[in-house]
This record gives C-alpha cells, sequence and structure tokens, in this order.
C-alpha cells in the first residue's frame, strides 16, 4: 500500500493485488464468518456499510482479474 496524497475528506491510496485480497479476506469475515456483538460499537461501522465496502472491495478485485486476463490475451 502506497499512500499517494491526504486532505480533509479523503485519501489516495495505491493498493497491490495483496493488499486488496487481505482486506477482502478481513471484510468478508467480519461481515459473514464471524459473530460481532455490538458490531457498529465494536467495528466502527454499520454492519450495512462494511458490506458495501467489501464489496466495492469485490468489484476492484474482479477488474483487477479482468484486466490481467485481458493482457494476457493480448
Amino acid at each position: 500500500m502506497e499512500v499517494i496524497k491526504i486532505d480533509a475528506e479523503k485519501a489516495t491510496i495505491k493498493f497491490t493485488l495483496d493488499d486488496l485480497l487481505n482486506l477482502n479476506q478481513a471484510l468478508n469475515e467480519i461481515c459473514h464468518g464471524l459473530r460481532v456483538p455490538n458490531f457498529e460499537l465494536k467495528i466502527g461501522v454499520s454492519k450495512e456499510e462494511a458490506k458495501r465496502l467489501l464489496m466495492a472491495v469485490q468489484t476492484l478485485l474482479d477488474e483487477m482479474e479482468s484486466s490481467t486476463q485481458d493482457s494476457q490475451s493480448s
């Protein structure tokens, strides 16, 4: 992971494939694998927000896989 830019409202970060896979696994575990009592209090976001982030990471991974397949077939 490489931080590109930080300002008050957002950050621009470059993730490696391994970084995204690790983030995906952690989010998947807290959303679907573990029972977390008081989820929002302990995790810091609602379960729905965590699932939205998980879906966004999964979309990025799918796009990276598609990009890899496209470059290999060229």
